[in-house]
This record gives C-alpha cells, sequence and structure tokens, in this order.
C-alpha cells in the first residue's frame, strides 16, 4: 500500500535531477513500497525526460512520467495530484536533497495526529559562496523551518504542531483529498508561479497553507524531516533576490483575501481592491526613509519595499480579480 508519492514538478532540471531523485531512493525506516516518485515535466527545452526516466529507472519504487504542457507550477502540481496514488503528497523541486528518513519521519507525523493537514520539513542552502545578505531572508528561497504559530504544542524534543503555519513548498507534504474536495468545490489558486523570465507571481504554497487553515487542518514539523536546497550561484545575486522578493509580494494579496475573510475588517470597502492597494501604499510610505538611509544598499526593508511594491503592482493589474475574490469568499 502506498503511503506517500513523492512529486517532482520540473523544468529544465537536467543538472540536478539525477543527484534529487537518487537521495528520494535512499529513504531508511520504511519499505520502498510504500512510496512512489512522480515526475512531472513542465515544458523542458533540454533534456530532461531522458534523464528523469534513467534515473528513475534505478529507483527500487513504483515511479511515473508525464508531461504537463499548460506551463506554471500549479498546472503542474495538479497534474501530478491525479497521478498520485497515496494519500500523502511531499512536493519535491527538482534541486532538492532529501534526508534519509524524510519519508519516514513525515509518514509518522501525519499518522500520529490525524487533524494534520500539512507538514514542513527543516530546509538548508547548498551552495558556493553564499553572499553575507543571504541570512536577511533565507526564507524567501525555501531554506528554514516552517512558521507555526497560534495554538502551539511541542509534542517531544523533535516535533511541534499548531493550528496555523506557513510552509514552504520545498520540503512540503499534504493529505491529498482535502485539496482534492477543494477543487471539486471550484477552487482555484491565484498564485502561479512560472519558473522562467515570467516569474512575477510565486506563492502558490502559502496560498495552499491558509486553504488547509481555513478547512481546520493542523500544521505539523519534525526536525530530522530535511532538505538540502541546491541553489545555483545565479540566483544568488541581490538583483535576483529583488526581483524574488516582488514575487513574492505578488502572491500577498490572495493571502490578504484569505485574512480578510475570517476578519472583522469594514465592510464594503475592506473588500475592494482599493483598500488592499491603499494599506500597501501606507506600508511603502513608511518604508522609503529608511531604505533611503541605507542607500539602497541590501537590507531587510530594502526586500519589504520590494515585496509591497510587487503586491501593489499586482493589484493594480488585476483589479476587479481581487475585488470577485474576496466577495466570492465573503461568508
Amino acid at each position: 500500500m502506498k503511503l506517500l508519492t513523492f512529486l517532482i514538478c520540473t523544468r529544465d532540471g537536467s543538472a540536478t535531477l539525477v543527484e534529487c531523485i537518487a537521495h528520494i531512493g535512499r529513504q531508511v525506516g520504511i519499505s520502498h513500497e510504500a512510496f512512489e516518485v512522480v515526475i512531472i515535466d513542465n515544458g523542458s527545452t533540454d533534456d530532461t525526460a531522458r534523464v528523469a526516466l534513467s534515473a528513475l529507472a534505478d529507483l527500487k519504487c513504483a515511479t511515473k512520467f508525464a508531461v504537463e504542457s499548460k506551463r506554471g507550477k500549479v498546472n503542474a502540481l495538479l497534474r501530478g495530484l491525479r497521478l498520485s496514488e497515496a494519500p500523502l503528497v511531499a512536493v519535491i523541486d527538482d534541486d532538492n536533497l532529501l534526508g534519509d528518513e524524510f519519508a519516514l519521519r513525515t509518514v509518522q507525523l501525519f499518522s500520529d495526529f490525524e487533524h494534520l493537514g500539512m507538514v514542513g520539513s527543516a530546509n538548508t542552502i547548498k551552495s558556493e559562496n553564499v553572499p553575507d545578505w543571504f541570512q536577511l531572508s533565507p526564507g524567501m528561497y525555501g531554506c528554514g523551518s516552517p512558521h507555526l504559530f497560534g495554538e502551539l504544542e511541542t509534542v517531544d524534543q523533535y516535533r511541534k504542531i499548531a493550528s496555523h503555519g506557513v510552509i514552504a513548498g520545498a520540503g512540503s507534504t499534504f493529505r491529498k483529498d482535502p485539496l482534492l474536495r477543494a477543487l471539486e468545490l471550484d477552487f482555484q489558486f491565484s498564485n502561479n508561479t512560472f519558473r522562467d523570465g515570467r516569474m512575477a507571481v510565486t506563492g502558490e504554497d502559502t496560498e495552499l497553507c491558509h486553504l488547509f487553515q481555513y478547512c481546520g487542518y493542523w500544521f505539523g514539523f519534525d526536525k530530522r524531516i530535511t532538505l538540502q536546497h541546491r541553489i545555483h550561484r545565479r540566483r544568488l545575486t541581490w538583483p535576483y533576490a529583488c526581483q524574488l522578493s516582488r514575487s513574492v509580494g505578488a502572491g500577498g494579496p490572495v493571502y490578504d483575501a484569505f485574512i480578510w475573510m475570517g476578519s472583522n475588517y469594514p465592510r464594503p470597502c475592506g473588500g475592494t481592491w482599493w483598500w488592499l492597494a491603499a494599506r500597501r501604499v501606507r506600508k511603502l510610505a513608511k518604508l522609503l526613509p529608511r531604505v533611503l538611509s541605507k542607500r539602497m544598499q541590501p537590507s531587510k526593508e530594502a526586500l519589504a519595499w520590494q515585496s509591497e511594491l510587487g503586491g501593489l503592482l499586482r493589484l493594480c493589474q488585476e483589479r476587479g480579480a481581487f475585488t470577485k475574490k474576496m466577495q466570492e469568499m465573503t461568508p
């Protein structure tokens, strides 16, 4: 019986896929019959398909490979979801290296706590010459541990569970059935990451966290569930970090809609795009003096500025869509 699906959504990942898949094959403490590997090629232009199929052939577990022609991380994820045969789905990027106990500890945590909807991993960077500014916001790159809050329970020296959580997509595992039910009820992702020059918005992982929270599920973390994130040096530049921060910020208005839905903010003005935009303008005004005082050098304030700017620009570009979304989500 399959308990866990490792879902790898990749685009032009031939350079890193072999090592990524090899680490999945090194899982210990759990039968390899208990998990499967599903790879979705999302429009690769290199030899990703050949590399993936060759690497999958060396695994002892069940494997699947498919091509999703419709571009975007969400489209690949949903295709993999349909191919999955396990109740738990772990989202693994093609440049992730899993710890040997990833599958064992993940399955155990879900088994021990049936009200968990999502579980995160302890992510660290694996790269040469990591710049000093990287520590300003490692979570933006998916490096770090999940942020658990709300009702918080420490289970033991390794594990924690909480009523609220923000979990990075890389290394996150979720129950498949709640998401499938939400999709049947017309839930649609508003954030869809494109890992190329069109990376204008990201954040489908945080959107998924809000969905599980809204459905009443809890979040979990076991520090023994580990992942190393191989980040190429071309992504470890300050201009790229600013671009990434803008794309993360562009996903923010969607989270605002979830938060607004469960809040006591005034209606109807609280349910409009311009209300959300005005909040960002205020934050930008407060940030500007601090950004200028640091002469536009790498700083948390500079990244926060880019994030708020990304959210504001998206709100202005997709005005009616956000007002409609919040109106639809109004209890």
